[in-house]
């Protein structure tokens, strides 16, 4: 499989908040009675913390830069207050590859397990999965798949999964995402927009979404991600050229619209098309793009710890209040990301922002 590293052994769970606990549990130090530590940025979805929040494990939130790469400055300086790190989680951000080798010197330095969070990676390229001690990716994310994370972990004897519930067949879990999948498929093809205007949430409302309570993955998951291994190549040209289409359109106005990216590397599988728009316009743009039938979605929410603390976590807060999502999944023909593209030209001039 493309997600495991030489040297390295795969593990699959439902979802990567499982792979997070497996992983940091089996980061922890002798400390005696003391919690372990696990540092992770700030910019971070927290219900995909729920299941961390219910171990002794105690979470300290390190603040990114514009670019969404740590802030290694003060990085450096939570260490005097806050405590050596037993785990240090570095995100890829939309499947963009961030700063691996500062990470790896800050490890170095610390004495920390390097997770590397790839929820948002469809494969692992440039140094993605290559210096951490552990990485998971989400192809669920990528795929059209119910559920499914894979940890690929250099020590997997250290984590122990005794403590999680065996492989499954099925579940109500599977057969509702399946008829959810099969009635947006038809809408889709019907073109029409499979998700109401009129229930959406306001932009600057957090959603609340769930994690599965079965850890491990089903048995009917792995079979179907098998058989979808060999679309891989298609997945990254349709993405990418769906991202570079909306790219296009932002660039070309010039305006104070800007895409959160200034580019896209070479080989990079973009998991979504993050915009940065005018804080003060950004909820009537997601509300009236979502009426036309575009899948605009926020950032999900923040950690409390971090939105007690705005004056702390600045650069968190401000693209949770200045980003907003757009799609760019491979299911999307050439004539649907031009409609996307079209109204988005469209609402942008409209609002004139």
């Amino acid at each position: 499989m493309p997600w495991q590293r030489s040297g390295q052994q795969l593990l699959f769970f439902s979802r990567s908040a499982w792979s997070l606990v497996a992983a940091a549990k089996g980061c922890r130090r002798n400390r005696g009675e003391e919690q372990p530590i696990v540092y992770l940025p700030d910019y971070f979805c927290n219900q995909s913390l729920a299941p961390l929040w219910q171990e002794t494990i105690r979470l300290v939130f390190y603040p990114i830069r514009q670019n969404l790469c740590p802030d290694w400055p003060a990085i450096y300086c939570l260490i005097k207050a806050e405590g050596v790190p037993d785990a240090f989680v570095l995100v890829h951000y939309f499947g963009f590859p961030s700063e691996v080798r500062q990470a790896v010197e800050f490890c170095e330095f610390t004495g920390a397990k390097l997770l590397e969070d790839a929820a948002h990676v469809l494969v692992p390229v440039a140094e993605i999965g290559q210096c951490g001690w552990a990485t998971f990716y989400s192809p669920h994310k990528l795929f059209p798949l119910p559920e499914g994370s894979i940890l690929s972990a250099s020590e997997p004897d250290r984590i122990n999964l005794h403590t999680f519930s065996h492989l499954r067949w099925l579940d109500r879990g599977w057969i509702k995402w399946l008829a959810k999948r099969l009635l947006q498929l038809a809408l889709v093809r019907l073109d029409i927009p499979w998700r109401s205007a009129t229930r959406l949430p306001s932009f600057d409302i957090d959603v609340r979404g769930s994690v599965p309570t079965h850890p491990m993955i089903s048995r009917l998951t792995l079979r179907l991600l098998a058989a979808l291994e060999p679309s891989i190549g298609d997945v990254v040209r349709l993405r990418r050229r769906n991202y570079q289409v909306l790219e296009d359109t932002v660039l070309s106005w010039n305006k104070s619209v800007r895409p959160l990216f200034s580019h896209l590397p070479e080989a990079v599988c973009p998991y979504l098309f993050p915009l940065v728009l005018p804080a003060q316009r950004i909820g009537r743009i997601y509300q009236r793009l979502n009426e036309v039938g575009i899948m605009a979605q926020p950032w999900p929410d923040l950690p409390p710890e971090v939105k007690q603390h705005p004056d702390v976590h600045q650069v968190a807060t401000y693209l949770r209040q200045s980003v907003l999502m757009l799609p760019v999944h491979q299911g999307i023909s050439r004539a649907q990301i031009e409609f996307v593209s079209r109204n988005l030209h469209r609402i942008l001039k409209e609002e004139d922002v």
